[in-house]
């Protein structure tokens, strides 16, 4: 059966009461370290085979070339692989040729043929090979198999098995499938959707075989796809294991977990008439690549690769829209967010101040460092928002053009810029994320202009409160979306929320795009450079408290554009249509991965951006934009669509 596995404040207090009850009568949980029923090499000997078995061997050798060699289950004494000869012809098809080969050697195998099913078949390079599982009872038999690789000549090359040759338990539960998923719910610790079915379990910890409701758990928030056993008799968790298939393949990876996007492919309305109102298309959730997770604190982090993460460093997990190519910040509120380590938000009054009003031509830099007050709690720092109470830098009109070229950069410890501001705030903001307790304020202005300069009085700081070092894959997968990233006005146009994780997203395509172009025959190095990370504003705006909404105030920036001598881009929330909604170019894919191919030309040579040069770069700009996306499988002739109102 299927069903949202949820519990109802009372029916969940109904349940703890009667768990803790229940654990008194042996209904519990193991949390101790388990041995997989197939860590073969981990296994205990039970059973030895006896002399009788060993003569039954010698016959079958004796009567089949001579060349076989036999390893025997330390568990059961049955045989487990006989290798390394062949048998005489049989006739018939494979599976006929498989059925007189186990009833011919019954004496050895011990192989009940009545508790066989047919679960694979497979033929290749003239080799066929067959799997079948055990059902006992029309119970099946969890990893119990017998196989068998028979040539187009009819000689059966090997045999392998798994068979529980005496099973002794009772196949009446004690417990009932709800009662087993609560438990499963306990142990997750978040909802999921399940399903469970009566199997029965071969435990390596005992040598028994145990009734064992087997539960799939798909987590939410891409958690995982988690089997459970859990014993039909007494309640304990057998077993348990994720079973999506993870790039995190080294027994090292202790801390792993997937992140994924909720993106538009293309854009919201990708290519039919966009006015006035057309229905949006979905959003789709995508594997996210080339972001950072940091891992336990500040100092260790990893990259996602296909929307996986794995390290080796224990620890809780914690995350902005930041890799090594891309930072995308938001310059309406705070920026997105997640973590699994009881996050909490701390301040020291720490920050800086520029001269008010500041002088042209100068670039000031103002370090900030905060004191340790975390490590004494065994908490781990994350991350730091600084919090400006005034800012009056530069001018940038609607249409994205500069009146003064005054910027304010938020610059990390290892020199890379995370965040640029310009403009005019009336109200206090906070900058983008640095995962560090240390960073520095640039203020850089050139030779015209000056304003009243900036303030920060805070700095605003997450510490990981909740056993930082010790891992929690069920809850360290992200799902980027409209719940982890704040934004003050969505209701403006709640897709907006949006517009940071589809900007980085198709960013990251385009760099992969380039990727693969960027490539030379004759030598290592590359072409390009493209390994600078850029700085990304959405919601940029040179007056954004004064943006209002669509029928007051002054409107969005409407313009998305590539910086060359700042190396930055910036995205406006773009126009409203008549449904009185922003159009954030930061939601069309096509418009963002334009901007970064205007970025790969600079990197090629310098652009000069008018006259034919500039049409030039434009015609580069769309057609390798449309190119990028048609790689992807997508049949699109246009970009921009979106904006056309």
């Amino acid at each position: 059966m299927k069903k949202m596995m949820a519990v109802s404040a009372f029916s969940a207090l109904v349940f703890f009461s009667w768990l803790c009850g229940a654990e008194a009568a042996g209904f519990k949980k193991n949390n101790q370290s388990k041995i997989s029923p197939l860590s073969d090499s981990m296994r205990k000997e039970r059973a030895a085979p006896s002399m009788k078995q060993t003569e039954n061997f010698a016959a079958f050798n004796a009567k089949h070339s001579n060349d076989w060699k036999i390893r025997y289950s330390p568990r059961t004494a049955l045989p487990e692989a006989i290798v390394g000869g062949k048998t005489y012809k049989y006739y018939g098809a494979p599976p006929e040729i498989a059925a007189a080969f186990l009833k011919e050697n019954q004496e050895m195998l011990k192989v009940d043929l009545t508790q066989l099913k047919p679960a694979h078949s497979r033929t290749f390079m003239g080799l066929t090979h067959l799997q079948y599982d055990q059902v006992y009872q029309g119970l099946p038999v969890e990893f119990a198999y017998v196989k068998l690789h028979i040539n187009g000549d009819g000689e059966v090359l090997g045999y392998q098995a798994k068979f529980e040759p005496e099973i002794k338990v009772s196949l009446v539960p004690s417990i009932s499938e709800g009662f087993a998923e609560n438990l499963v719910i306990s142990d997750l610790g978040f909802k999921a959707k399940a399903s469970s079915k009566l199997v029965l379990f071969p435990d390596e910890e005992d040598g028994t075989v145990r009734l064992a409701w087997k539960i799939t758990a798909r987590g939410g928030l891409a958690a995982g796809l988690w089997i459970y056993y859990v014993d039909a008799l007494s309640g304990e968790i057998l077993f348990r294991y994720d079973d999506l298939r993870h790039a995190c393949v080294s027994p090292n990876d202790v801390t792993t977990g997937t992140v994924y996007g909720m993106v538009y492919d293309i854009s919201p309305i990708p290519t039919v008439t966009p006015y006035p109102s057309p229905p949006y298309d979905a959003t789709v959730s995508r594997p996210i690549s080339n972001q950072y997770v940091w891992i336990n604190g500040y100092q260790s982090s990893t990259i996602t690769a296909n929307g996986q993460y794995c390290s080796s460093i224990p620890g809780k997990v914690f995350a902005s829209l930041k890799g090594p190519y891309f930072s995308v910040v938001n310059f309406r509120g705070a920026s997105a967010h997640f973590d699994n380590g009881g996050g909490q938000w701390r301040s020291q009054t720490k920050g800086a101040s520029s001269p008010h009003p500041y002088s042209n031509s100068s670039n000031l830099e103002y370090p900030v460092s905060l004191t340790d007050d975390w490590t004494a709690s065994n908490w781990a720092f994350a991350k730091v928002y600084p919090r400006f109470t005034a800012f009056n830098v530069g001018g940038m009109d609607l249409a994205s053009d500069y009146e003064d070229e005054d910027f304010v950069k938020i610059k990390d410890q290892s020199g890379k810029i995370t965040a640029v501001y310009i403009g005019k705030r009336t109200s206090s903001f906070v900058g983008g994320p640095i995962e560090n307790p240390s960073y520095t304020v640039i203020l850089k202005t050139d030779g015209s202009g000056t304003n009243d300069g900036f303030t920060i009085d805070i700095s605003s700081y997450l510490v990981l409160t909740n056993n930082p070092g010790s891992s929690n894959n069920a809850t360290g997968s992200i799902l980027w979306n409209t719940s982890l990233i704040p934004e003050p006005d969505s209701g403006v146009n709640e897709v907006n929320r949006l517009s940071e994780i589809n900007a980085f997203y198709h960013l990251n395509k385009a760099w992969e795009y380039f990727g693969n172009l960027n490539k030379d025959p004759l030598s290592a190095n590359l072409p390009i450079d493209l390994s600078k990370r850029v700085p990304v504003m959405v919601h940029a705006h040179g007056d954004p408290d004064n943006r209002g909404n669509c029928t007051q105030g002054v409107g969005g920036m409407q313009n998305a554009f590539y910086d060359f001598e700042n190396d930055m881009i910036f995205i406006g929330d773009g126009p409203c249509d008549s449904a009185y909604r922003f159009r954030s170019y930061a939601l069309d894919g096509g418009i963002v991965r334009h901007e970064y191919v205007h970025l790969v030309v600079n990197r090629i040579y310098p652009i000069i951006n008018f006259g034919e040069f500039g049409a030039i770069s434009e015609g580069f700009a769309d057609y390798f934009s449309l190119s990028s996306l048609k790689s992807e499988g997508f049949d699109i002739d246009i970009i921009g669509n979106y904006m056309d109102i």
